[in-house]
């Protein structure tokens, strides 16, 4: 099932970092927001509409829940964070990108880091906030017109509101001394012309609403949704091709506590794959800043373990040396390959041509 949500009012989606009244007096809005959002409202939405509500039978089926698909609509167009392996020039008005190409080494000295192919160009990241269309990635995906691939700055569909805000006793109703703090929250920059909002495709919960209203991250904002038409990102054909990237759409949390990057599927020394019909070979990365997903467990009342995750965007190099591509990208296409949190739509991948 695929839903279009919409927000009704500003929205608010905290990171991993905790802000204790008195302790902190700023916090920051993510964008986009981790998958688990979508997951907990969609169980939430759900639980709300079966008798019984929250009893143990109802709990355990909606943890059948599984997201498969995160994407930004724009009008009539779906859309990714941009991917890693892509800078645009400094001050670039166009908004076109500029592809990147293996050149530096870091870790083992085994992987290389894809940098700037012409470096007297001043070149900036843009993957933070930054969306390509599912047409524009999908010619990425097939390395077709890449030097006219476009994006949309976050500026193009947000606008942020500031809330400032002060704690007070409940007793006295009095206002109480280091306790202000100020939370950013975002707002789509939809009217009656444009049309933005999330579009998460899920499988899992049977009987769920065709529409209906839905609480959406902090602060329990409304949001409204209605079931949509899905919609698939297409792999590439590779023919005799034997190299292939894996671009990483959502967060992504490997459970290596060594090195965060690195898939446990993934050897660490030879850089080759294990525990598939087919081999293959890490040769090269493009990954932003980890970000840190954590959260709050409503059933045992503590908070979540906090884990350091790949961020949305990042592209992983490899080569295949024995198999078919087929089972390649019957493996990771359209997959969530988080080791943890998977279920909850961490890790979404796509298998790209190099």
């Amino acid at each position: 099932m695929t839903i279009r949500i919409e927000p009704l009012d500003t929205f608010f989606f905290r990171d991993g970092k905790p802000f204790t009244m008195g302790a902190e007096t700023w916090t920051d809005t993510v964008f986009p927001p981790s998958p688990s959002v979508f997951y907990g409202a969609l169980r939430t939405c759900w639980l709300s509409n079966q008798i019984g509500v929250f009893s143990k039978e109802n709990i355990d089926l909606s943890e059948k829940l599984q997201i498969k698909g995160l994407f930004i609509q724009i009008n009539d167009n779906l859309y990714l964070p941009v991917p890693n392996d892509f800078v645009e020039k400094k001050r670039n008005r166009k908004e076109r990108l500029l592809t990147d190409k293996v050149e530096s080494v870091i870790s083992n000295k085994q992987v290389s880091l894809l940098t700037t192919q012409d470096k007297t160009t001043v070149v900036e990241d843009i993957s933070d906030n930054a969306l390509m269309s599912v047409d524009n990635f999908e010619n990425y995906l097939k390395k077709f017109n890449l030097k006219n691939l476009q994006y949309r700055n976050s500026s193009y569909y947000i606008t942020k509101d500031s809330k400032i805000g002060i704690s007070r006793n409940s007793d006295a109703r009095t206002t109480e001394e280091g306790m202000l703090y100020r939370v950013d929250f975002n707002r789509f920059k939809s009217d009656e012309k444009t049309l933005i909002a999330f579009v998460v495709d899920f499988e899992g919960l049977d009987s769920f609403p065709e529409e209906g209203i839905i609480k959406l991250g902090g602060e329990g904002k409304l949001a409204s949704f209605k079931s949509i038409t899905s919609e698939k990102v297409t792999p590439p054909s590779f023919q005799d091709a034997d190299e292939f990237k894996l671009y990483i759409a959502t967060p992504t949390i490997f459970d290596n506590t060594d090195k965060g990057w690195l898939p446990e599927w993934i050897d660490e020394q030879s850089l080759l794959s294990k525990g598939f019909k087919f081999k293959v070979k890490l040769h090269s990365v493009s990954i932003g800043k980890p970000v840190m997903i954590g959260g709050f467990d409503l059933l045992i009342g503590k908070p979540k373990p906090m884990y350091k995750a790949i961020p949305a965007g990042s592209v992983y190099h490899f080569k295949l040396l024995e198999g078919q591509m087929s089972d390649v990208i019957n493996e990771f296409h359209g997959k969530t390959i988080s080791e943890i949190y998977s279920k909850q739509g961490f890790g979404l991948s796509y298998i790209g041509k190099i």
